[in-house]
């Protein structure tokens, strides 16, 4: 997946952690995109939570790793329900292009 990411904002190298929507503005500073044109995909509360305080177009929750070790599940609370919702859930990346699609299906291509 690398090859596919422009940026990164790790919690443990910058003073904010998910859900501070700081993290999320840093992550975009570099690609010189409005959060509004914005998707971010993750696994956990905070991240849709924090895509949603940032502005993003959307947060959507990647449900297709779901095998955690137990110290992660209850450090970062795996199970805890998003409220409200994700508006999209990924199962798997290969449904990413088709997610893509119906997040920006009203702008031109590019």
């Amino acid at each position: 997946m690398a090859r596919f990411i422009d940026s990164w904002a790790l919690s443990e190298e910058l003073p904010w952690a998910k859900p501070a929507p700081e993290i999320f503005w840093h992550a975009l500073d570099p690609l010189r995109v409005a959060a509004s044109q914005a998707v971010h995909i993750g696994d956990l509360s905070s991240d849709v939570q924090g895509a949603r305080a940032a502005g993003f177009r959307c947060g959507v929750r990647f449900v297709g790793a779901r095998d955690y070790g137990t110290r992660y599940r209850a450090l970062c609370r795996t199970e805890d329900p998003i409220v409200p919702p994700p508006d999209r859930i990924l199962h798997g990346w290969a449904d990413l292009p088709e997610l893509l699609r119906t997040l920006f299906a009203d702008e031109p291509h590019r």
